[in-house]
């Protein structure tokens, strides 16, 4: 593991950009470096279902950081891993080829199922390596980010906090307001219909505890499917010595045109009665409908990242 951890400060400006965070800068590059250090110890450590794939080649260490995830696995019936980072020497591309195809094997072997990883566009490498050895593009992000919280001032809209009550809605609006853009309708591994179970599945545990809040149109709106839940992060938000919520998933029936907009705008507000700093909020590439609601409040985008995914 020392290895590990020399090739990690070693490449300490490459891996800067796999901080979820990178992008807000204020924070300073020495926050986020930690914040990742500390991820880093659940493979140091060797936790539970965290595992650290070794090759040599040509002489040059590389090392890929996974993890199992169980939950994912059971819902869809199939073994799935994500992708932390890889270490590996810069500017070889042949070699590092080389060393995909290596753990690739090594997945065979141990974890055969479905494997992907969010890798920011920065690291133009490790993704031309993913796409050469048959890795898959299935969605690329767009991360915004509010840093006016404090100062923010705009009309209010009529909106409520979801209650046990409203579960069937959530999910119903969740399902049948397919983003064919999104990560699971994108993949071909994904059928539309395990794509539109797992959204209403992810809905319904947002209003169950998975965020802190679920805001709807307010009672006396005459169309009510539209949802938005939040999500404070507190304990990454800690690590980082700020405050900030994110937007962790949106639907919008056609029937509640503009509702996207008041809904984030009132996100804004319950993060300033918080005392938060910022709100971050995440789309794809394709969703131009986001733009414009992100620009009309003020989002500033803060960086874009590349979801890739093979099936083993």
């Amino acid at each position: 593991m020392e290895q590990v951890i020399r090739a990690f400060n070693e490449q300490a400006e490459r891996l800067l950009y796999y901080s979820p965070y990178n992008y807000l800068r204020e924070l300073g590059r020495h926050s986020h470096f930690n914040f990742l250090l500390n991820q880093l110890q659940l493979w140091l450590n060797q936790a539970a279902n965290h595992f650290t794939f070794n090759i040599e080649i040509n002489g040059a260490a590389y090392s890929f950081l996974y993890h199992f995830l169980p939950w994912d696995s059971d819902h869809f019936q199939v073994s799935t891993c994500k992708l932390f980072t890889v270490l590996y020497p810069e500017n070889n591309f042949v070699d590092l080829v080389q060393a995909v195809a290596g753990f690739l094997k090594h997945l065979h072997s141990n974890n055969p199922g479905y494997f992907f990883g969010e890798i920011p566009a920065e690291d133009s490498l490790l993704l031309q390596a993913f796409t050469a050895s048959g890795f898959r593009l299935s969605e690329t992000r767009l991360n915004y980010y509010f840093d006016q919280v404090q100062t923010f001032e705009s009309e209010r809209f009529p909106v409520r906090v979801a209650g046990k009550n409203d579960i069937d809605l959530i999910k119903k609006v969740a399902s049948q307001n397919r983003n064919p853009f999104d990560r699971y309708h994108a993949d071909i591994f994904f059928t539309p219909e395990q794509a539109d179970n797992y959204l209403a599945t992810y809905a319904e545990a947002c209003q169950k505890g998975l965020a802190d809040l679920v805001l709807l149109p307010g009672e006396n709106e005459r169309n009510s499917e539209a949802f938005m839940a939040i999500l404070r992060h507190k304990q990454d938000a800690e690590q980082l010595n700020t405050s900030f919520a994110r937007i962790l998933l949106t639907a919008v029936s056609p029937d509640c045109k503009g509702w996207h907009l008041k809904l984030a705008s009132e996100t804004i507000q319950f993060a300033k009665e918080w005392n938060t700093r910022y709100v971050l909020m995440t789309t794809q590439a394709t969703n131009r409908a986001v733009f414009r609601t992100s620009e009309k409040l003020g989002f500033k985008l803060g960086s874009t990242t590349h979801l890739l995914s093979i099936t083993i």
